[in-house]
């Protein structure tokens, strides 16, 4: 199943005798999610693929991106990754340029962990600069790159 923004071969599998799913990069949980790469038709293939998901109802749910080793396997991942990309969808409509909607994401959610690029790719709607967020691992904190 499609259910991330960078490559259609991304899957999930499903464990019935579990009731879990092994989500790959289809779900995250406590990080921010990697939506540079994305546009309105992605996210709501990505969104489906979630409902997919949740209309198994999986008592356990191993994300693909995770902020914290004690941070619970659970469909709390699927529901806090539905929400993010449409906290995302809708901050990305109001804002101004790139750093207006980095700037939204973090507001939204300081507390996470940033194991991928926030800004990510913004050329088409951002007059062609490329702002990158890197998490420094040893500071738990940000840094902007900016490129023209």
């Amino acid at each position: 199943m499609q259910g991330d923004v960078l490559k259609p071969t991304n899957t999930w599998v499903w464990i019935p005798s579990l009731r879990a799913v092994v989500a790959g990069d289809i779900v995250f949980n406590g990080v921010h999610v990697w939506l540079a790469n994305s546009n309105e038709e992605s996210r709501a293939a990505w969104l489906h693929s979630l409902e997919q998901i949740r209309a198994l109802n999986p008592r356990t749910v191993v994300a693909g991106h995770k902020g914290r080793t004690d941070l619970k396997d659970t469909a709390d991942a699927v529901t806090f990754t539905e929400n993010y990309i449409r906290d995302f969808g809708s901050a990305k409509k109001s804002a101004t340029d790139s750093n207006a909607l980095i700037a939204a994401m973090k507001a939204k959610y300081p507390n996470l962990a940033l194991a991928c690029d926030l800004g990510g790719n913004l050329p088409a709607r951002y007059g062609g600069q490329i702002f990158l967020l890197k998490l420094f691992s040893t500071h738990a904190h940000l840094s902007r790159i900016a490129a023209v």
